[in-house]
Order: C-alpha cells, then sequence, then structure tokens
C-alpha cells in the first residue's frame, strides 16, 4: 500500500497537489487568525473587503474556490506574514 504525505499528493498530480497545500496552508493560517481575534463573518467579510459568504466558504475549508494569490491578500490584511520553505533536490 502506497502512503502519501498528504490527501493533495494521493489524489492530484505533483504540480497541483502542491499548490492545493500551499493554499490550505494560507487558508488554515486565515481562518485560524479570524478565530483568534474573534471576529464575526461580517467583520472578517469587512476587513477582508469579501461578502459574508466567502467567509463562510473559508471557514469550510473550501480550498478549491480560491487562489492562493487571494489567500495571501486575506492573510496579509490580518497581519499575517507568509514565508515560502522549499524542500527537496537541489
Amino acid at each position: 500500500m502506497e502512503t502519501f504525505e498528504s490527501i493533495w499528493d494521493a489524489i492530484e498530480p505533483p504540480e497541483h497537489a502542491e499548490h492545493m497545500k500551499a493554499r490550505a496552508d494560507v487558508m488554515f493560517a486565515v481562518v485560524e487568525r479570524i478565530s483568534a481575534l474573534e471576529l464575526s463573518p461580517a467583520e472578517a467579510a469587512d476587513r477582508l473587503g469579501v461578502k459574508r459568504s466567502r467567509i463562510y466558504e473559508l471557514q469550510a475549508g473550501k480550498v478549491n474556490l480560491f487562489s492562493l494569490d487571494k489567500l495571501v491578500d486575506f492573510a496579509a490584511r490580518l497581519g499575517i506574514h507568509i514565508q515560502v520553505i522549499t524542500t527537496g533536490a537541489a
């Protein structure tokens, strides 16, 4: 039985899996910050410049509905600093 590092590695081609993992990581950080700041969905939507329905999609983990660029924008608006770390063969 083959084992995978993440669910994305199991269900996506390698190049797409890496995008999905990055998006999921940033999404998790954004959702955690919204929770830590105790923002209501309306407050979070106002702060991020989106409709409340987008906050519900974030909180539901619908990673496929958000680009990495948009998630990084959200993170910046919440004071989250993104750091990219690469691993693997040189």
